[in-house]
């Protein structure tokens, strides 16, 4: 071979070996990266309900082991059964509350535990402070943990009817007011600033749940002590019976 031929030669396998597919560092294709361990995540029930999770996988009772890549955030969320009450978490989860956040760094294992409610007193009336609320017939009642009243519907979606509060509205004085929210103008005493009739609801009242009903006692009118209320009741309206009848959890806000 002459040198004038193997010079173009020379050139074509370089350009081959760059473009070609040849060993060029530049074709080399970059490897895939490692897949994330995964671990599982199972969840054990005791009492009636149900556990569910977000990201999906869980739904306990059906599918109560799910795995999950590492270091994924998995909420857990406890529903309580008809009748039952969710009462708390054990093991990689604590606490009461019904949601429970995990990161997923190692094989885990939850336990729900759900209770089976109290049943709960009933009641016509129910009297705090010398306030009285009557209703129309025996509702399920308890107090909160400090002391303060609920009641609940007879039925699931039902009203309360709540019937007579003494002492009663003068329309002057001994006032009441339902989720009182107004900053300004208030329903209790005539003799305080920004009184204002319309705030009081009339009775017979059928009360939902969520309400709470906010009850003040006056003191004789023209007092001179300058505080017009002698003291106030609070009676809730809940949607279902609460833990423990109410005794260890407190009012709503």
């Amino acid at each position: 071979m002459s040198a004038r031929s193997f010079v173009p030669l020379v050139v074509v396998l370089s350009a081959c070996l760059a473009g070609c597919g040849g060993s060029s560092s530049q074709g080399t294709p970059s490897p895939d990266p490692p897949a994330k361990q995964t671990y599982s995540l199972t969840v054990a029930l005791s009492g009636s309900g149900s556990v569910s999770s977000a990201p999906a996988g869980l739904d306990c009772g059906a599918t109560c082991s799910a795995s999950f890549a590492q270091g994924t955030s998995v909420t857990l969320t406890a529903m309580a059964a008809s009748g039952t009450n969710f009462s708390g978490w054990g093991g990689a989860c604590s606490g009461s509350k019904t949601a429970c956040t995990l990161s997923i760094t190692a094989v885990m294992n939850v336990t729900a535990t759900f209770a089976a409610q109290v049943a709960a007193n009933t009641c016509t009336q129910v009297s705090q402070y010398g306030v009285t609320f009557s209703f129309d017939q025996a509702y399920p009642c308890g107090t909160f943990a400090n002391g303060d009243y609920w009641v609940t519907p007879a039925s699931a979606g039902g009203h309360v009817n709540v019937t007579a509060i003494t002492p009663v509205f003068t329309g002057t004085q001994n006032g009441f007011q339902i989720n009182p929210t107004d900053v300004v103008n208030q329903g209790f005493d005539s003799e305080a600033a920004h009184f204002d009739a319309t705030l009081v609801p009339t009775l017979p009242h059928a009360a939902s749940a969520g309400e709470s009903i906010v009850k003040a006692i006056s003191l004789p009118a023209n007092s001179t002590t300058g505080v017009r209320l002698k003291t106030a009741a609070v009676l809730t309206v809940l949607g279902s019976i609460p833990p423990d009848n109410g005794a260890t959890v407190f009012r709503p806000p």
